[in-house]
């Protein structure tokens, strides 16, 4: 477990030795509560630091993240991530 942080202050992500990462409320997939589209990256509910999540986020995927577990909805595979994040960097 790292303390990288996550949507609050506290939060913690666990890395495991097959890339895949359990991030929590880091991000969400999908809608309404991730029963529409689970497999859809989208920004949580509720962020307190939106910038400190988004270098959260990238830092996940730059460690070699494989597919990434998240509280409501998921998994999200890692290549989905990433083209979330671009796209929301444009």
């Amino acid at each position: 477990m790292r303390p990288l942080g996550g949507h609050t202050r506290g939060s913690a992500i666990v890395e495991l030795a097959d890339g895949d990462v359990l991030v929590g409320d880091l991000l969400r997939g999908g809608h309404f509560g991730g029963r529409w589209r689970p497999s859809v990256p989208m920004t949580h509910y509720y962020e307190e630091e939106p910038t400190a999540v988004s270098a959260v986020v990238d830092r996940v995927l730059t460690d070699g993240a494989r597919r990434l577990f998240v509280g409501l909805g998921g998994p999200l595979d890692a290549a989905a991530v990433a083209g979330w994040r671009g796209r929301r960097r444009a």
